[in-house]
C-alpha cells in the first residue's frame, strides 16, 4: 500500500512540478515578451509626439518672427530706363467730353479736403458718397469738379448746396496762414515737389489710386495710405528719392507687397 501510494505521490509531485514549469515557461516565453513589445511600442509612440509638438512649436515661432516683416519683391511691370514720375497739376476748368456735366445735382461740401491741402479742395457728399477732393471751378462759378479718373480726364460736376466762402469763414488761423482761405485762392507754385499734396496716383501696371481719407484695413505693419480701384492698396509713404517714384502696393486679396514705379503723381 505504501508504495503505489508513494509511485502516486511521486507522479502527483511530477505532474504539479510539470504544470508549474509549463506555466512557469508559458509566463517567460509568451506573455513577457508581449507586454515588453507593447511597452516599446507606447515608448516609441511617445517620443514621436514629443517630437511632433517640439516640430509644431518650432515651425510656428518660426512662421510668426518672418510673417511680421512682409517681403517686399520688385514690380514685373517696369517703366523704360530712364524713365521718370510725371508729375501733374490738376486743373477742374480744363474740362473734356469725358466730364458728366449734370448742373441738376447738388454737393453737400461741408469741410475742406482732407485728401489735399490746396487751397480750392473740398470733401464732399453727393448722395451717400464721399468724394474727396473736389474742386471749385473759377469758370463754372459755383460748380465743384470731382475727378474720379484724373488720369483719363474723368470727372463730374456738381453745385455746393451752400456757398464754399461759408466753409473759408471756418477755417482755423494756421489754415488761414497756409492762403487756404484767401480770396481768390491760389495755388502755390512749389506744389508739384511737394509730396505731401499728391492726393492721386497711376501706377506702372495702369492701375489708379486715391489718397485714403476714411476707414482702410492696414496689412502688415503699416498703414493703408492709398486705396487703389482695382481693391489694392498703397501701404506706406511713397518713396521719393528717385526721379522715378515708387510705393509698396498690396494687390487686392493678397498679402504679397511690391515695390511698384508711379507712372503719373497727380497735385
Amino acid at each position: 500500500m505504501d508504495g503505489p501510494q508513494d509511485d502516486a505521490s511521486e507522479e502527483n509531485t511530477g505532474s504539479s512540478e510539470r504544470r508549474s514549469s509549463i506555466a512557469s515557461r508559458s509566463t517567460t516565453g509568451r506573455l513577457k515578451p508581449k507586454l515588453s513589445r507593447f511597452a516599446r511600442l507606447m515608448a516609441r509612440n511617445a517620443v514621436a509626439v514629443v517630437v511632433a509638438v517640439v516640430a509644431g512649436v518650432a515651425t510656428f515661432l518660426l512662421t510668426s518672427i518672418f510673417s511680421s516683416q512682409t517681403p517686399v519683391r520688385q514690380s514685373s511691370h517696369l517703366p523704360e530706363v530712364n524713365a521718370s514720375t510725371e508729375k501733374l497739376l490738376y486743373s477742374p476748368d480744363e474740362l473734356s467730353v469725358d466730364v458728366n456735366h449734370t448742373p441738376s445735382t447738388h454737393a453737400n461740401c461741408w469741410t475742406l479736403s482732407i485728401a489735399s491741402p490746396r487751397p480750392d479742395a473740398y470733401r464732399c457728399m453727393i448722395g451717400n458718397y464721399i468724394y474727396d477732393p473736389c474742386f471749385a471751378s473759377e469758370l463754372l462759378k459755383p460748380t465743384v469738379v470731382c475727378p474720379t479718373a484724373p488720369w483719363r480726364n474723368v470727372a463730374f460736376t456738381a453745385i455746393p448746396t451752400s456757398p464754399l466762402s461759408d466753409i473759408d469763414k471756418g477755417l482755423t488761423q494756421q489754415e488761414v496762414a497756409l492762403d487756404r482761405g484767401a480770396h481768390p485762392r491760389p495755388i502755390p507754385s512749389n506744389v508739384t515737389s511737394n509730396p505731401n499734396y499728391v492726393w492721386a496716383l497711376k501706377l506702372s501696371n495702369g492701375v489708379g489710386c486715391f489718397k485714403a481719407t476714411g476707414a482702410s484695413g492696414g496689412i502688415a505693419s503699416l498703414n493703408a495710405t492709398f486705396d487703389c480701384t482695382n481693391g489694392g492698396q498703397l501701404e506706406g509713404a511713397i518713396d521719393t528719392a528717385n526721379v522715378l517714384w515708387t510705393a509698396v502696393y498690396f494687390p487686392p486679396a493678397t498679402h504679397v507687397a511690391i515695390q511698384m514705379p508711379i507712372a503719373e503723381a497727380w497735385f
